[in-house]
Protein backbone atom coordinates (compact mmCIF):
# COMPACT_ATOMS: atom_id res chain seq x y z
CA UNK A 1 0.00 0.00 0.00
CA UNK A 2 2.45 2.41 1.18
CA UNK A 3 4.90 1.41 -2.22
CA UNK A 4 1.64 2.24 -4.37
CA UNK A 5 1.25 5.77 -2.38
CA UNK A 6 4.42 6.62 -3.60
CA UNK A 7 4.67 5.91 -7.10
CA UNK A 8 0.69 7.96 -7.40
CA UNK A 9 2.99 11.12 -5.39
CA UNK A 10 5.92 10.50 -7.69
CA UNK A 11 3.63 10.93 -10.95
CA UNK A 12 1.82 14.00 -9.41
CA UNK A 13 5.45 15.50 -9.32
CA UNK A 14 6.87 14.64 -12.13
CA UNK A 15 3.34 16.35 -13.69
CA UNK A 16 3.72 19.65 -12.18
CA UNK A 17 7.06 19.61 -12.84
CA UNK A 18 6.63 19.40 -16.19
CA UNK A 19 3.37 21.46 -16.11
CA UNK A 20 6.30 24.09 -14.39
CA UNK A 21 8.82 23.85 -17.06
CA UNK A 22 5.71 24.44 -20.33
CA UNK A 23 4.72 27.42 -18.23
CA UNK A 24 8.42 28.71 -17.73
CA UNK A 25 9.28 27.79 -21.65
CA UNK A 26 6.64 29.77 -23.17
CA UNK A 27 5.80 27.85 -26.98
CA UNK A 28 7.54 29.40 -30.35
CA UNK A 29 6.02 30.92 -33.21
CA UNK A 30 7.03 31.99 -36.56
CA UNK A 31 7.87 35.50 -37.06
CA UNK A 32 7.49 37.68 -40.26
CA UNK A 33 9.16 41.43 -40.09
CA UNK A 34 7.25 44.41 -41.35
CA UNK A 35 8.76 45.42 -44.72
CA UNK A 36 8.96 47.64 -47.80
CA UNK A 37 8.45 45.48 -50.93
CA UNK A 38 6.30 45.64 -54.20
CA UNK A 39 2.45 44.53 -53.51
CA UNK A 40 0.38 43.58 -56.49
CA UNK A 41 -3.88 44.11 -55.94
CA UNK A 42 -5.14 41.25 -58.36
CA UNK A 43 -8.91 40.02 -58.79
CA UNK A 44 -8.93 36.53 -59.65
CA UNK A 45 -12.54 35.24 -61.57
CA UNK A 46 -13.29 32.48 -64.16
CA UNK A 47 -15.32 32.63 -67.45
CA UNK A 48 -15.25 31.76 -71.30
CA UNK A 49 -13.25 32.51 -74.04
CA UNK A 50 -16.22 33.88 -76.54
CA UNK A 51 -15.44 35.38 -80.23
CA UNK A 52 -16.12 39.41 -80.66
CA UNK A 53 -19.19 38.89 -82.32
CA UNK A 54 -20.97 35.21 -82.95
CA UNK A 55 -24.15 35.05 -85.21
CA UNK A 56 -26.38 32.30 -85.17
CA UNK A 57 -27.87 31.35 -89.06
CA UNK A 58 -31.42 31.30 -88.97
CA UNK A 59 -33.74 29.79 -91.32
CA UNK A 60 -36.36 32.40 -92.68
CA UNK A 61 -38.41 30.23 -94.52
CA UNK A 62 -40.07 26.87 -94.56
CA UNK A 63 -37.63 23.65 -97.00
CA UNK A 64 -35.97 21.04 -96.97
CA UNK A 65 -32.20 21.35 -96.86
CA UNK A 66 -30.77 20.26 -99.94
CA UNK A 67 -26.82 20.68 -99.50
CA UNK A 68 -24.51 21.68 -96.73
CA UNK A 69 -21.01 23.17 -97.87
CA UNK A 70 -19.26 23.47 -94.76
CA UNK A 71 -18.10 21.40 -91.30
CA UNK A 72 -18.01 22.57 -87.81
CA UNK A 73 -14.58 24.27 -87.54
CA UNK A 74 -14.61 25.63 -91.38
CA UNK A 75 -13.48 29.60 -92.19
CA UNK A 76 -15.80 30.70 -94.33
CA UNK A 77 -15.34 33.83 -96.59
CA UNK A 78 -18.35 36.80 -96.17
CA UNK A 79 -21.01 35.59 -99.25
CA UNK A 80 -19.86 32.47 -99.35
CA UNK A 81 -22.71 29.63 -99.63
CA UNK A 82 -22.71 27.55 -96.34
CA UNK A 83 -26.15 25.46 -97.14
CA UNK A 84 -29.07 25.99 -99.80
CA UNK A 85 -32.27 24.69 -99.30
CA UNK A 86 -35.00 23.33 -101.72
CA UNK A 87 -35.69 26.36 -103.80
CA UNK A 88 -38.09 25.15 -106.62
CA UNK A 89 -41.33 27.19 -105.65
CA UNK A 90 -39.66 30.09 -104.94
CA UNK A 91 -37.69 29.69 -108.26
CA UNK A 92 -41.49 29.55 -109.91
CA UNK A 93 -42.57 32.08 -108.40
CA UNK A 94 -39.59 34.62 -109.34
CA UNK A 95 -40.48 32.79 -113.42
CA UNK A 96 -43.86 33.96 -113.08
CA UNK A 97 -42.95 37.68 -112.05
CA UNK A 98 -40.62 38.12 -114.50
CA UNK A 99 -43.40 37.30 -116.84
CA UNK A 100 -45.71 39.83 -114.96
CA UNK A 101 -43.28 42.52 -115.77
CA UNK A 102 -42.69 41.40 -119.03
CA UNK A 103 -46.54 41.82 -119.40
CA UNK A 104 -47.00 45.11 -117.89
CA UNK A 105 -43.95 46.73 -119.37
CA UNK A 106 -45.89 46.30 -122.94
CA UNK A 107 -49.15 47.32 -121.87
CA UNK A 108 -47.08 50.61 -120.76
CA UNK A 109 -45.38 50.22 -124.41
CA UNK A 110 -48.44 49.89 -126.10
CA UNK A 111 -50.28 53.27 -124.60
CA UNK A 112 -46.82 54.93 -125.19
CA UNK A 113 -46.16 53.63 -128.64
CA UNK A 114 -49.79 53.11 -130.02
CA UNK A 115 -52.28 54.55 -128.19
CA UNK A 116 -51.21 58.25 -127.33
CA UNK A 117 -49.56 58.27 -131.56
CA UNK A 118 -53.34 57.12 -132.80
CA UNK A 119 -54.80 59.65 -129.93
CA UNK A 120 -53.17 62.42 -131.82
CA UNK A 121 -54.01 61.75 -135.19
CA UNK A 122 -57.66 60.96 -134.19
CA UNK A 123 -57.52 64.78 -132.36
CA UNK A 124 -55.84 65.94 -136.14
CA UNK A 125 -59.05 64.64 -137.54
CA UNK A 126 -61.63 65.41 -134.80
CA UNK A 127 -60.46 69.18 -135.29
CA UNK A 128 -60.65 69.14 -138.93
CA UNK A 129 -64.00 67.82 -138.86
CA UNK A 130 -64.67 71.27 -136.79
CA UNK A 131 -63.19 73.52 -139.19
CA UNK A 132 -65.33 71.68 -141.80
CA UNK A 133 -68.52 71.73 -139.55
CA UNK A 134 -68.16 75.44 -138.60
CA UNK A 135 -67.19 76.54 -142.15
CA UNK A 136 -70.83 74.33 -143.52
CA UNK A 137 -73.00 75.80 -140.63
CA UNK A 138 -71.78 79.47 -141.08
CA UNK A 139 -72.87 78.71 -145.22
CA UNK A 140 -76.14 77.63 -144.47
CA UNK A 141 -76.64 81.13 -141.91
CA UNK A 142 -75.52 82.76 -144.73
CA UNK A 143 -78.46 81.14 -146.87
CA UNK A 144 -80.58 81.34 -144.66
CA UNK A 145 -79.98 85.10 -144.12
CA UNK A 146 -80.57 85.57 -148.10
CA UNK A 147 -84.05 83.55 -147.76
CA UNK A 148 -82.44 80.91 -149.71
CA UNK A 149 -82.85 77.81 -147.27
CA UNK A 150 -85.16 77.44 -144.36
CA UNK A 151 -84.03 77.35 -140.76
CA UNK A 152 -83.84 73.64 -140.83
CA UNK A 153 -81.02 73.25 -142.17
CA UNK A 154 -79.55 75.95 -139.93
CA UNK A 155 -80.19 74.09 -136.99
CA UNK A 156 -78.96 70.69 -138.88
CA UNK A 157 -75.45 72.27 -139.29
CA UNK A 158 -75.20 73.41 -135.36
CA UNK A 159 -76.15 70.16 -134.37
CA UNK A 160 -73.10 68.68 -136.51
CA UNK A 161 -70.80 71.34 -135.18
CA UNK A 162 -71.80 70.72 -131.97
CA UNK A 163 -70.99 66.53 -132.54
CA UNK A 164 -67.44 67.90 -133.59
CA UNK A 165 -66.67 69.55 -130.84
CA UNK A 166 -67.55 66.87 -128.67
CA UNK A 167 -65.34 64.76 -130.90
CA UNK A 168 -62.67 66.99 -130.42
CA UNK A 169 -62.62 67.27 -126.47
CA UNK A 170 -63.19 63.33 -126.36
CA UNK A 171 -59.78 62.88 -128.79
CA UNK A 172 -58.29 65.59 -126.33
CA UNK A 173 -59.08 63.73 -123.34
CA UNK A 174 -57.74 60.59 -125.22
CA UNK A 175 -54.36 62.23 -125.82
CA UNK A 176 -54.16 63.22 -122.24
CA UNK A 177 -54.75 59.84 -120.98
CA UNK A 178 -52.36 58.20 -122.51
CA UNK A 179 -49.74 61.18 -122.32
CA UNK A 180 -47.53 61.15 -119.26
CA UNK A 181 -49.67 62.14 -116.10
CA UNK A 182 -52.71 60.93 -118.19
CA UNK A 183 -54.73 58.09 -116.20
CA UNK A 184 -54.12 55.00 -119.34
CA UNK A 185 -50.77 56.21 -119.37
CA UNK A 186 -50.15 56.17 -114.82
CA UNK A 187 -52.36 52.92 -114.75
CA UNK A 188 -49.70 51.14 -117.24
CA UNK A 189 -47.26 52.53 -115.39
CA UNK A 190 -48.62 51.70 -112.11
CA UNK A 191 -49.39 47.60 -113.29
CA UNK A 192 -45.49 48.06 -114.33
CA UNK A 193 -43.85 49.18 -110.60
CA UNK A 194 -46.60 46.51 -109.50
CA UNK A 195 -45.00 43.51 -111.10
CA UNK A 196 -41.81 45.18 -110.25
CA UNK A 197 -42.03 44.98 -106.80
CA UNK A 198 -43.14 41.25 -106.96
CA UNK A 199 -40.27 40.17 -108.78
CA UNK A 200 -38.18 42.18 -106.32
CA UNK A 201 -40.02 40.27 -103.58
CA UNK A 202 -39.75 36.75 -105.66
CA UNK A 203 -35.88 37.55 -105.97
CA UNK A 204 -35.49 38.01 -102.03
CA UNK A 205 -37.46 34.74 -101.05
CA UNK A 206 -35.68 33.25 -103.59
CA UNK A 207 -32.34 34.57 -101.98
CA UNK A 208 -33.87 33.42 -98.21
CA UNK A 209 -33.31 29.70 -99.56
CA UNK A 210 -29.54 29.98 -100.25
CA UNK A 211 -27.91 30.82 -96.67
CA UNK A 212 -24.60 32.46 -97.22
CA UNK A 213 -21.51 33.35 -94.44
CA UNK A 214 -22.19 37.28 -93.64
CA UNK A 215 -19.15 38.18 -92.80
CA UNK A 216 -15.42 36.41 -92.59
CA UNK A 217 -15.73 33.50 -89.64
CA UNK A 218 -14.95 30.44 -88.36
CA UNK A 219 -17.98 28.16 -88.62
CA UNK A 220 -19.04 26.84 -84.98
CA UNK A 221 -21.68 24.57 -85.05
CA UNK A 222 -23.97 23.13 -88.07
CA UNK A 223 -27.16 22.19 -86.75
CA UNK A 224 -29.00 20.18 -90.08
CA UNK A 225 -28.26 17.65 -92.31
CA UNK A 226 -29.15 17.36 -95.85
CA UNK A 227 -32.39 15.87 -95.88
CA UNK A 228 -34.20 17.88 -92.95
CA UNK A 229 -37.08 20.01 -92.87
CA UNK A 230 -36.67 23.20 -91.33
CA UNK A 231 -39.07 25.94 -90.33
CA UNK A 232 -38.50 29.66 -89.80
CA UNK A 233 -36.92 30.20 -86.87
CA UNK A 234 -35.15 27.67 -87.09
CA UNK A 235 -30.74 27.36 -86.49
CA UNK A 236 -29.15 26.54 -89.39
CA UNK A 237 -25.72 27.16 -87.52
CA UNK A 238 -23.83 29.42 -85.81
CA UNK A 239 -20.59 31.38 -86.68
CA UNK A 240 -18.08 33.36 -85.03
CA UNK A 241 -17.31 36.56 -86.56
CA UNK A 242 -13.70 37.13 -87.30
CA UNK A 243 -11.75 38.91 -84.55
CA UNK A 244 -10.10 39.30 -81.71
CA UNK A 245 -11.22 36.59 -78.78
CA UNK A 246 -12.40 37.49 -75.42
CA UNK A 247 -12.92 36.53 -71.94
CA UNK A 248 -15.80 36.82 -70.32
CA UNK A 249 -15.82 36.81 -66.66
CA UNK A 250 -19.01 37.62 -64.04
CA UNK A 251 -17.00 38.92 -60.54
CA UNK A 252 -18.91 40.21 -57.74
CA UNK A 253 -20.61 43.49 -58.01
CA UNK A 254 -18.23 44.79 -54.82
CA UNK A 255 -15.29 44.76 -57.51
CA UNK A 256 -17.06 46.98 -59.82
CA UNK A 257 -15.61 49.85 -58.16
CA UNK A 258 -12.04 48.68 -58.76
CA UNK A 259 -12.05 47.52 -62.15
CA UNK A 260 -11.82 49.74 -65.58
CA UNK A 261 -10.96 49.18 -68.84
CA UNK A 262 -7.44 49.11 -70.04
CA UNK A 263 -6.39 47.06 -66.90
CA UNK A 264 -3.99 44.36 -67.80
CA UNK A 265 -4.44 40.58 -67.11
CA UNK A 266 -3.36 37.00 -67.53
CA UNK A 267 -4.87 34.28 -68.24
CA UNK A 268 -4.97 30.30 -68.54
CA UNK A 269 -7.06 27.64 -69.87
CA UNK A 270 -8.17 24.74 -67.53
CA UNK A 271 -6.85 22.54 -70.48
CA UNK A 272 -3.35 24.58 -70.37
CA UNK A 273 -3.08 25.70 -67.05
CA UNK A 274 0.70 25.88 -67.64
CA UNK A 275 0.90 28.17 -70.62
CA UNK A 276 0.18 31.93 -69.78
CA UNK A 277 -1.49 34.47 -71.67
CA UNK A 278 -2.10 38.33 -71.14
CA UNK A 279 -5.50 40.13 -71.88
CA UNK A 280 -6.80 43.29 -71.35
CA UNK A 281 -9.92 44.88 -70.00
CA UNK A 282 -12.12 45.65 -72.59
CA UNK A 283 -15.76 46.43 -71.36
CA UNK A 284 -17.59 46.71 -68.34
CA UNK A 285 -21.30 45.72 -68.54
CA UNK A 286 -22.75 48.67 -67.06
CA UNK A 287 -26.06 46.99 -65.35
CA UNK A 288 -25.37 44.72 -62.64
CA UNK A 289 -26.89 40.80 -62.36
CA UNK A 290 -29.75 41.53 -59.80
CA UNK A 291 -30.08 38.20 -58.83
CA UNK A 292 -26.55 37.00 -58.44
CA UNK A 293 -25.16 39.94 -57.84
CA UNK A 294 -22.76 40.30 -60.75
CA UNK A 295 -21.44 42.67 -63.08
CA UNK A 296 -19.92 40.90 -66.86
CA UNK A 297 -16.78 41.63 -67.80
CA UNK A 298 -15.23 41.38 -71.02
CA UNK A 299 -10.89 40.90 -71.36
CA UNK A 300 -9.88 41.52 -75.10
CA UNK A 301 -7.03 38.87 -76.49
CA UNK A 302 -4.76 41.00 -78.48
CA UNK A 303 -2.59 38.14 -79.37
CA UNK A 304 -4.61 35.10 -79.22
CA UNK A 305 -2.38 31.25 -78.46
CA UNK A 306 -3.07 28.85 -81.08
CA UNK A 307 -4.70 26.45 -78.91
CA UNK A 308 -7.41 28.87 -77.75
CA UNK A 309 -10.76 27.37 -78.83
CA UNK A 310 -14.21 28.96 -78.32
CA UNK A 311 -16.07 28.12 -75.13
CA UNK A 312 -12.81 27.87 -73.20
CA UNK A 313 -12.87 27.45 -69.54
CA UNK A 314 -10.42 30.35 -68.88
CA UNK A 315 -9.09 31.90 -65.22
CA UNK A 316 -8.07 35.54 -65.39
CA UNK A 317 -5.96 37.63 -63.02
CA UNK A 318 -6.65 40.84 -63.35
CA UNK A 319 -4.14 43.69 -62.18
CA UNK A 320 -6.04 46.03 -59.91
CA UNK A 321 -3.13 48.12 -58.45
CA UNK A 322 0.22 48.25 -57.87
CA UNK A 323 2.51 49.77 -55.40
CA UNK A 324 6.50 49.22 -55.44
CA UNK A 325 7.53 50.30 -52.17
CA UNK A 326 4.47 49.62 -49.47
CA UNK A 327 5.08 48.50 -45.85
CA UNK A 328 3.55 44.98 -45.67
CA UNK A 329 3.22 41.66 -43.74
CA UNK A 330 2.14 38.02 -44.36
CA UNK A 331 -1.63 37.89 -44.78
CA UNK A 332 -1.14 35.25 -42.70
CA UNK A 333 -0.60 37.45 -39.79
CA UNK A 334 -3.55 39.40 -40.30
CA UNK A 335 -6.97 38.37 -37.80
CA UNK A 336 -10.33 39.84 -38.72
CA UNK A 337 -9.19 41.30 -42.18
CA UNK A 338 -13.45 42.19 -43.04
CA UNK A 339 -14.22 43.89 -39.62
CA UNK A 340 -11.16 45.83 -37.31
CA UNK A 341 -7.42 43.89 -38.60
CA UNK A 342 -5.23 43.30 -36.15
CA UNK A 343 -1.97 41.74 -35.77
CA UNK A 344 0.23 39.93 -33.07
CA UNK A 345 3.69 41.98 -32.21
CA UNK A 346 6.51 40.44 -30.67
CA UNK A 347 7.29 42.62 -27.88
CA UNK A 348 9.15 41.59 -25.27
CA UNK A 349 8.56 38.09 -24.97
CA UNK A 350 4.44 38.49 -25.34
CA UNK A 351 1.77 38.37 -28.31
CA UNK A 352 0.49 42.11 -28.18
CA UNK A 353 -2.29 42.69 -30.35
CA UNK A 354 -2.16 45.87 -32.30
CA UNK A 355 -4.75 46.86 -34.48
CA UNK A 356 -4.01 48.18 -38.26
CA UNK A 357 -4.93 49.64 -41.42
CA UNK A 358 -4.97 47.55 -44.32
CA UNK A 359 -4.19 49.01 -48.37
CA UNK A 360 -3.32 46.45 -51.10
CA UNK A 361 -3.25 42.86 -50.93
CA UNK A 362 -2.29 40.37 -53.00
CA UNK A 363 -2.16 36.61 -52.72
CA UNK A 364 1.07 36.68 -50.29
CA UNK A 365 1.16 40.06 -48.51
CA UNK A 366 -1.12 42.99 -47.34
CA UNK A 367 -0.08 46.35 -47.23
CA UNK A 368 0.02 48.10 -43.42
CA UNK A 369 -0.45 51.84 -43.88
CA UNK A 370 -1.10 51.88 -40.04
CA UNK A 371 0.00 50.59 -36.93
CA UNK A 372 3.52 49.27 -37.70
CA UNK A 373 6.59 50.26 -38.79
CA UNK A 374 9.29 48.94 -40.45
CA UNK A 375 11.39 45.99 -39.50
CA UNK A 376 8.94 45.13 -36.33
CA UNK A 377 8.03 41.42 -36.01
CA UNK A 378 4.65 40.41 -36.20
CA UNK A 379 3.92 36.90 -35.17
CA UNK A 380 2.00 34.11 -37.36
CA UNK A 381 0.14 31.58 -35.29
CA UNK A 382 -3.63 31.13 -35.45
CA UNK A 383 -3.83 29.53 -32.49
CA UNK A 384 -2.04 32.42 -30.22
CA UNK A 385 -4.11 35.01 -28.04
CA UNK A 386 -3.34 38.68 -27.07
CA UNK A 387 -0.53 39.07 -24.45
CA UNK A 388 0.48 35.28 -24.47
CA UNK A 389 4.13 34.38 -23.64
CA UNK A 390 5.30 33.00 -26.52
CA UNK A 391 8.96 32.39 -28.00
CA UNK A 392 10.45 34.07 -31.25
CA UNK A 393 10.17 30.91 -33.83
CA UNK A 394 11.44 30.93 -37.10
CA UNK A 395 11.03 33.45 -40.12
CA UNK A 396 8.28 32.65 -41.67
CA UNK A 397 7.97 33.49 -45.75
CA UNK A 398 5.01 32.48 -48.20
CA UNK A 399 5.14 29.45 -50.17
CA UNK A 400 6.10 31.85 -53.55
CA UNK A 401 9.12 33.04 -51.29
CA UNK A 402 10.05 29.80 -50.63
CA UNK A 403 10.56 28.13 -53.60
CA UNK A 404 12.72 30.79 -54.76
CA UNK A 405 15.23 30.24 -51.98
Amino acid sequence: MKKRTVIVLIVVAVAIIIGAVIWLIPPSAPVATAQEREVVETLVATGQVIPQSRTLLIADVPGVVTAVHVEEGDIASQGEILLELDDQEARAALNQADASVREARARLRSVTDQGAPSAVEDLNQAMLNLEAAVDDFERAQGLFDAGVVPRVEVDEARRRVERAEGDVDRARTAVEETTARGSTYDEAAAAVQRAQSERERAQIQLQDFTIRAPADGEVLSRDVEPGTTVQPGSTLASLAIDGPLHVKISPDEQELAHLSVGQSALVVTDAFPDRQFSARVHRINPSVDPERGTITVELRIDDAPEFIRIDMTATAEIELDRKDDALVVPRAALRDIADQPWVLRYEDGRARRVDVDVGLTDNRFAEITSGLESFEEVLIDPELQPDQRVRRGDLYLPIEDEDRQ
